[in-house]
C-alpha cells in the first residue's frame, strides 16, 4: 500500500460564501506549501482569514479602532504581518477591513492611497510558487473619517477624498469633522441652515453620495475654544428666530441641513442611509 509522507490538503467549505478559490487564487497541497517554506498556505483563504483575525484580537481592540494616517513615517502593524510577505499581504487586509482610518490632510490621503497600492491580486511574492490571491487594499477599506473640508475643496482635478473615495468600492462608513468656521450660511447669519447650493459647488460633496455601499455618515465639529457655548448661544438664537417667523430649521441635530441634503439624495438613488449628527452636549 502506497503511504503519504503528509496529510491531503483540506477540502474547500461549500457553505462559506468565499470558500471557493478565485480564478486568480493559487491553491497548494500541504507539501507544496511545505517546499514553499510556509504550510499556512494549505489552508483555504477564509480559513486563514479567521486565524488572522482570531490572532488580531488584541490589534484590533478600541484603541486601534481609529488609525491616523501618517504624512511621512510608516504604518504600524501587528507583529503577525511581520513574519514574512504572505502574513503581511494578507494579516493587513483584515487590519484595513476593520479599521477606521483617520485622514487630516491631503499628504496623509495620497500616502494612504500609496500604501493601499502595495496591495494587489494575483501578485507574485517572492518566496512562494505561483501568484497568491493576496487581496486589493482598495476594495478592503471600510471605514474612512476626513477632518477638515479642505480634503473636499474641489480644484483643476478632484478633491483628495474623492480621488481616495472613488476607489474604494466597499466604503460603508464615512465621517466628516469640519470646522465650524468654515461652513457657508444660507441666510449669512451663523446658526443659520447651511447654504447646500454653495458648499456643492465648492466641495466634493456629491461624490459620497455615489458610494454604492455606503450605510452610515457621521458628520461632526472639530474642538475649538468654547465650541459648547457658541452652539449653545446659535441654538438658542435659531430656535427663537424660528419661533418668530413660524418656522422651522435645521440645527445642530440635523446639522444645519446638510445631514437631511445626505439622506434625500441618496433616496434619491433608492438607498437607505444613516446619517449621524452631533448633539450639544458631545459636539
Amino acid at each position: 500500500m502506497a503511504s503519504t509522507s503528509y496529510p491531503l490538503s483540506p477540502p474547500y467549505s461549500h457553505t462559506h460564501p468565499s470558500s471557493a478559490p478565485s480564478d486568480n487564487e493559487h491553491t497548494y497541497t500541504y507539501g507544496t506549501a511545505l517546499r514553499s517554506g510556509n504550510p499556512f498556505l494549505c489552508l483555504p483563504r477564509h480559513i486563514r482569514d479567521k486565524i488572522y483575525t482570531h490572532t488580531l484580537t488584541d490589534f484590533l481592540s478600541s484603541e486601534n479602532t481609529f488609525n491616523e494616517v501618517p504624512e511621512l513615517r510608516d504604518f504600524t502593524y501587528p507583529d503577525i504581518c511581520q513574519v514574512d510577505d504572505l502574513l503581511y499581504n494578507e494579516g493587513c487586509q483584515i487590519v484595513i477591513q476593520n479599521t477606521t482610518f483617520t485622514l487630516v490632510s491631503e499628504q496623509a490621503v495620497f500616502h494612504f492611497m500609496t500604501f493601499l497600492e502595495e496591495f494587489k491580486d494575483g501578485e507574485q511574492i517572492d518566496g512562494y510558487e505561483g501568484e497568491l490571491a493576496t487581496g486589493e487594499g482598495f476594495e478592503n477599506v471600510r471605514s474612512l473619517e476626513f477632518v477638515g473640508l479642505g480634503l473636499w475643496e474641489k480644484g483643476v482635478f478632484a478633491s483628495a477624498a474623492k480621488m481616495l473615495i472613488k476607489r474604494c468600492p466597499n466604503l460603508a462608513s464615512v465621517s466628516l469633522i469640519v470646522d465650524l468656521e468654515d461652513l457657508v450660511w444660507g441666510s449669512g447669519e451663523v446658526g443659520s441652515e447651511i447654504n447646500i447650493e454653495f458648499m456643492t459647488k465648492a466641495y466634493d460633496l456629491e461624490a459620497l453620495i455615489g458610494l454604492e455601499q455606503l450605510q452610515a455618515v457621521k458628520l461632526g465639529l472639530e474642538p475649538s475654544m468654547s465650541l459648547q457655548k457658541k452652539l449653545a448661544r446659535m441654538e438658542s438664537e435659531r430656535k427663537k428666530a424660528d419661533e418668530q417667523s413660524d418656522r422651522i430649521t435645521e440645527g445642530l441635530e440635523g446639522f444645519w441641513g446638510l445631514g437631511q441634503w445626505v439622506q434625500l439624495k441618496c433616496l434619491e438613488q433608492m438607498r437607505t442611509v444613516s446619517v449621524l449628527c452631533p448633539v450639544l452636549d458631545d459636539a
